[in-house]
């Protein structure tokens, strides 16, 4: 009965996502998390995830941009709107930000996002197989890397398998991975 009624409340409110879409033309979803105000676009899942649920991701994303300093830099393999890596690159504009996603609907999203957010610092890559994120750090001389963020939606151990020489030296960043 709970997740009947869940289904119902989520199924209204997204009505009411994409009610408000339409009379607002599509107006940026304002979003502060940590400190940290960020503007999304209005159109996909996971806008709607982080207008429906203010608190979506949001302690993660906190601890996330507590850690993040000048200086350092953040490879994100996801496949989502690109929230953590706004919030590394909202850090400071010393900050460089690596996404990497393998999926063209969260590309454009994420080219939205950038542009609505101003950021200098971030670096999208498309359509990145994750067993070949070493060659994506080759071509683009990365040679230190100080965050990495993780998710691949069950592709976690090719991406790991293809870092393997990164995350073998003294240096080897932190691992920031969720399961769901």
């Amino acid at each position: 009965f709970k997740s009947f009624f869940v289904r119902k409340y989520r199924l209204f409110f997204l009505f009411l996502f994409r009610l408000r879409n339409f009379a607002l033309s599509g107006k940026p979803i304002p979003l502060k998390i940590g400190g940290i105000l960020l503007k999304l676009s209005a159109s996909g899942k996971d806008s709607f995830d982080y207008w429906y649920d203010k608190h979506h991701n949001g302690p993660e994303i906190k601890w996330l941009s507590n850690y993040i300093k000048p200086q350092m830099t953040f490879f994100d393999y996801t496949d989502d709107c690109g929230v953590f890596s706004l919030a590394a690159a909202a850090k400071s504009k010393e900050v460089k930000v690596y996404p990497i996603l393998s999926s063209q609907q969260a590309v454009c999203a994420f080219q939205d996002n950038i542009m609505l957010n101003n950021f200098k610092n971030i670096f999208l890559r498309k359509n990145q197989a994750a067993s070949s994120a070493d060659i994506f750090l080759k071509e683009n001389n990365i040679s230190k890397i100080d965050v990495i963020r993780a998710d691949a939606r069950g592709k976690e151990i090719h991406l790991f398998r293809s870092l393997r020489e990164l995350l073998s030296m003294a240096s080897a960043p932190l691992i920031f991975y969720k399961s769901s």
